[in-house]
């Protein structure tokens, strides 16, 4: 079972989108400097549609996990 319960875990997952979010613009800002790269808010959004996914997957497993534990 998750160390994490209700809404601890959902601060925490909240957290991780925030910090990974922002992870992703700087990300793409810095292309703007590197030769031959480019900045692009395209690659932001699908990086940003894997976070959210993601994220979304592992809440539901947890909760999946957690119907099967309390049968």
């Amino acid at each position: 079972s998750s160390c994490l319960r209700g809404i601890k875990r959902l601060r925490v997952v909240f957290l991780a989108l925030f910090l990974s979010i922002i992870y992703c613009v700087l990300d793409e800002f810095h292309l703007f400097f590197v030769p031959g790269r480019f900045f692009s808010f395209f690659d932001m959004f699908v990086n940003s549609l894997g976070i959210f996914f993601s994220s979304a997957l592992y809440l539901l497993s947890i909760e999946l996990r957690m119907r099967k534990i309390k049968k």
